[in-house]
């Protein structure tokens, strides 16, 4: 089996907890990351100030994390939209460029959905929303192939995000990209910490694998 095809089983199974069998296209298997925690981790910045909008972009914001939460990913995609024209000039609006580029990838526009996180990326005040961002920018290169690129993204996700899932998808992906690369001992590194630090979880028996090969 490659690694690609290790890839999809993992995050097919993370995500709806079912079979190899009966996963989905390996595209739709590369978004868990932000499809598991960004209402969460956006439901906290808003209440903790960090993102200083007006209160009908906030209003917005939090419609588009109910409809991203429900799947219906072209609402959250207007609904981000609407905070982005109404607060252009806000450092707030970092998070709906965010949301909305994560929305984008889930309808399967990769280039819109990259724009969009490049956005978030150039405006993010929080260090927390930047790593999630180039989290997220790195498994979209390396779906694409560009290990490179995901390598020089998922490099700024893995120190800056919280010790606890899903770092240790990120860190598989980074792994992955590193073996991709070349770099085989730095990509034994990164997979260690999966072994060390995230026991039982489903990145644990594929980075297992890719250490041995």
């Amino acid at each position: 089996m490659d690694s690609r095809s290790i890839v999809a089983i993992m995050f097919s199974i993370s995500r709806r907890g079912r079979s190899p069998r009966q996963s989905g296209s390996y595209r739709r298997s590369w978004p868990i990351i932000n499809f598991v925690l960004l209402p969460a981790m956006l439901a906290t910045a808003l209440s903790a100030g960090c993102a200083p909008i007006s209160n009908q972009g906030r209003f917005h914001l939090q419609e588009a994390m109910r409809y991203y939460r429900q799947g219906l990913f072209q609402e959250a995609e207007q609904a981000a939209t609407r905070v982005i024209q109404r607060d252009a000039g806000s450092p707030g609006v970092a998070e709906a460029y965010y949301l909305r580029g994560c929305s984008r990838a889930q309808l399967n526009r990769p280039a819109e959905a990259e724009a969009d996180l490049a956005g978030a990326v150039q405006r993010s005040k929080r260090r927390e929303l930047s790593a999630r961002a180039h989290a997220y920018l790195g498994s979209l290169a390396a779906e694409r192939g560009q290990y490179e690129q995901a390598c020089e993204h998922l490099s700024r996700a893995v120190d800056e995000l919280p010790a606890r899932p899903p770092l240790d998808e990120v860190l598989y992906r980074y792994g992955l990209s590193l073996q991709r690369t070349g770099q085989w001992p730095s990509a034994r590194q990164v997979l260690a910490r999966i072994l060390l630090k995230f026991r039982g979880r489903p990145a644990e028996e594929p980075a297992r694998r890719l250490i041995s090969w």
